[in-house]
């Protein structure tokens, strides 16, 4: 971002984000909170450290959507949005 390559600096974002992806399906935290409880919460805790991150690293390129999650994950309590983050858009006919 310093040197103005924001194509380099978005690259490094969207791989932080298919690493999370790729954490999130091995991982599984869905199941392990079926047998460890403490286990889920700690995965579950380092993938919010981690998107928190990369909202932060977000904000330059897609500020309203940064802000967004930030909110959502720094509640006392995660909510699900209203809204979608990332709305499909339709399809005129």
């Amino acid at each position: 971002m310093n040197n103005f390559e924001f194509s380099k600096a978005f690259d490094y974002l969207w791989k932080k984000i298919n690493l999370l992806n790729k954490r999130i399906d091995e991982e599984k935290p869905w199941a392990v909170v079926k047998t460890d409880p403490s286990a889920a919460k700690k995965i579950l805790v380092s993938l919010v450290s981690d998107l928190l991150e990369v909202a932060v690293l977000l904000e330059p390129f897609l500020p309203e959507t940064s802000e967004k999650i930030i909110k959502i994950l720094s509640a006392e309590k995660i909510e699900p949005p209203k809204t979608p983050l990332f709305p499909k858009l339709l399809s005129r006919r």
